[in-house]
């Protein structure tokens, strides 16, 4: 097996360990080469709106912000109107290292010219790891001596499909050698 060390001094035996981390982060924790994986990085604004719109999602063109959805409208979710809004991958780039309160300023400030006003403060995140744009060049990763493996969007692309399409095939690998 394998004997995780967390960083609080505890340790624990697993019979295996596998990461779902971004590739860096993957990377650091396993004997495994992704230094060529890129990510494009993304911000997200989200928080509670009036409801008044009538679509659920937008793509948005030629601006800082690239997509725009009233995430209480899907299945199991909230019952007060939220919005989540993505930037651009282009834009996100270039504010990455601006400090969060400029980006939330930026970004709110763009939503408002499209019409949407938060009820209070929306948060805004720095999601690093946002979009694979240059994935591995396979989809996971396995050393069944080592009794490890790793998987995720890194092994195949962007979007949360190649994620779980990475999973998927590792899962389906792990039970033919080892099942």
């Amino acid at each position: 097996g394998c004997r995780v060390h967390f960083q609080a001094g505890a340790s624990q035996c697993f019979d295996w360990v596998i990461s779902t981390a971004p590739a860096e982060q993957t990377a650091a924790l396993m004997p495994l080469d992704l230094s060529h994986v890129v990510y494009d990085p993304s911000f997200a604004v989200f928080g509670e709106i009036e409801d008044r719109f009538s679509f659920d999602a937008a793509v948005v063109l030629d601006s800082p912000l690239a997509w725009i959805e009233f995430t209480h409208r899907k299945p199991s979710r909230v019952s007060r109107p939220t919005l989540v809004a993505q930037s651009a991958r282009d834009w996100a780039r270039d504010h990455f290292d601006v400090p969060l309160a400029e980006v939330k300023r930026q970004l709110e400030s763009v939503l408002n010219e499209f019409g949407f006003s938060f009820l209070g403060p929306p948060a805004v995140h720095r999601w690093r790891y946002a979009q694979v744009s240059k994935p591995h060049d396979e989809p996971f990763w396995m050393d069944v001596d080592r009794k490890m493996a790793a998987c995720g969007g890194w092994g195949l692309g962007p979007t949360v499909e190649d994620a779980f399409s990475s999973a998927h095939q590792l899962l389906e690998h792990w039970l033919q050698q080892v099942a």
